[in-house]
C-alpha cells in the first residue's frame, strides 16, 4: 500500500495576497505575522520586514534555530487592471502564491506535499460530488438514506435547476454504487 503524502491543508501557510491585502507589502513595512488556534491563541509567529515592495525580509525561529532569509515577489499585470503579488519560492525559485512553513517557507512542490482532495481514490469522487449537491438541496441524507427523488426542493430555487440537481445527484450515486460494487468484488464478496 502506497503511504499518503501530508497535504497542504496541514500547514502552516502564508499568501501573497493576505500579505498585499494587509499593507505589508509597502516599503519599511515592518510586523509580527501570525497563527492562531480555534481559541484564539498565539501558536506561531514569523517577522515580516518589506525593503521594498519586491522583497520581504522573514525572520522566525524553527526548532531552536534563526532562520533570516528575503524572499522575492513579483508583481504581475491583472487583466482588468491591478496587479497581484506572487512569491518567488526561496528553494526553486518558480512562482507560487502561498508558501508553507517547514523549516524554509516554500511552496508546495518543494515542501513534497499536495491537496487532500488529491490523495482521495478516483472511486469516492462521484461520492463526493453527490454530497456537494444534496448540501445544495439542504438534504444531510446520503443515498441509502434519501434516494434523490425523496429529496424537498428548498423554498427558494427554481423548478428547472431542482430537476437538473436531482439529476446529477442520481448519475452520480449510480457511479458511486457501481464503484462500491467493484470494490466488494475485489474483496471476493460478490452480489
Amino acid at each position: 500500500m502506497q503511504k499518503q503524502k501530508d497535504a497542504v491543508e496541514g500547514y502552516r501557510s502564508i499568501a501573497a495576497s493576505s500579505l498585499k491585502r494587509s499593507g505589508v507589502l509597502t516599503r519599511g513595512y515592518s510586523c509580527d505575522w501570525q497563527w492562531t488556534n480555534r481559541n484564539g491563541e498565539r501558536v506561531a509567529a514569523i517577522s515580516l520586514h518589506c525593503i521594498d515592495p519586491s522583497n520581504v525580509q522573514f525572520s522566525y525561529n524553527c526548532d531552536g534555530k534563526p532562520y533570516d532569509y528575503t524572499v522575492q515577489i513579483e508583481w504581475l499585470p491583472c487583466h482588468m487592471g491591478g496587479e497581484r503579488a506572487m512569491f518567488l519560492c526561496p528553494v526553486c525559485n518558480k512562482r507560487c502564491a502561498k508558501l508553507l512553513a517547514s523549516s524554509v517557507f516554500a511552496c508546495r512542490a518543494c515542501v513534497g506535499v499536495n491537496y487532500a482532495s488529491q490523495q482521495r481514490a478516483k472511486r469516492d469522487a462521484a461520492n463526493d460530488q453527490a454530497w456537494k449537491l444534496r448540501r445544495k438541496l439542504a438534504c444531510d441524507f446520503g443515498a441509502l438514506d434519501a434516494p434523490a427523488h425523496y429529496i424537498p426542493k428548498p423554498k427558494w430555487m427554481r423548478w428547472p435547476t431542482y430537476h437538473k440537481i436531482v439529476s446529477r445527484i442520481e448519475e452520480y450515486d449510480q457511479r458511486s454504487l457501481e464503484g462500491m460494487v467493484q470494490q466488494l468484488k475485489m474483496m471476493g464478496i460478490h452480489l
